[in-house]
């Protein structure tokens, strides 16, 4: 009886015991391979981020082209400025020589 009620009470409490060093010890190794998988993902994340970034930005011909499509758009804008700009000094040197001619001449008899 009496001895009996000891060692089932003392089996228990071992029982108990050895269950929760397992259930801790466990925790311990999960909350451990979590770390080490989340850090293994975000090594990878920012190793696919770096390859996406530079597979998928432009190629160097593209914008090689592109900056000399830009270059020659703005070389002809700015012969047309030119162009404009020096047709319309023309119109005035143009109108004050003719004025001044007018000027000049003898007038009507």
């Amino acid at each position: 009886g009496w001895l009996v009620r000891r060692l089932i009470g003392r089996w228990r409490v071992c029982e108990y015991a050895t269950v929760e060093i397992q259930r801790w010890w466990r925790g311990v190794l999960g909350r451990r391979s979590s770390q080490v998988e989340r850090r293994i993902r975000w090594a990878a994340r920012k190793i696919q981020s770096f390859a996406r970034f530079v597979l998928k930005g432009p190629s160097r011909e593209v914008r090689c082209s592109a900056a000399t499509t830009i270059q020659a758009e703005w070389r002809a804008y700015n012969a047309r400025m030119n162009f404009i700009h020096t047709l319309a000094d023309i119109l005035i040197v143009q109108s004050i020589a003719r004025r001044w001619i007018t000027l000049r001449l003898p007038p009507p008899i």
